[in-house]
């Protein structure tokens, strides 16, 4: 718990990305008969925006990956690798 509105508010806005595909998702399958053109391009809009917005929390942030504040910028910034028992890397 940092107190600060970055990244907990935007991580939880990657969560409720999740609900219109939730309720979209129920409501075709309750009531198919209503379930029409419009509510099917706004699921595919939804599914869409909650898989990139996901996807990409997940390699930035989670990942630390892509980040444009390291010496490596498509690695993260604390590297793990294997040396050999002598410290020589491998």
């Amino acid at each position: 718990v940092t107190g600060k509105a970055f990244p907990n508010l935007v991580n939880a806005a990657k969560y409720a990305s999740a609900l219109p595909v939730i309720f979209i998702s129920a409501f075709a399958h309750y009531f198919p008969s209503s379930y029409g053109l419009f509510l099917r391009k706004m699921w595919l809009v939804s599914i869409t925006f909650n898989s990139f917005f996901s996807f990409l929390w997940d390699i930035v942030m989670d990942f630390g990956l892509l980040r444009s504040d390291t010496q490596h910028v498509l690695l993260r910034s604390r590297l793990y690798y294997m040396s050999d028992p002598t410290g020589e890397d491998i």
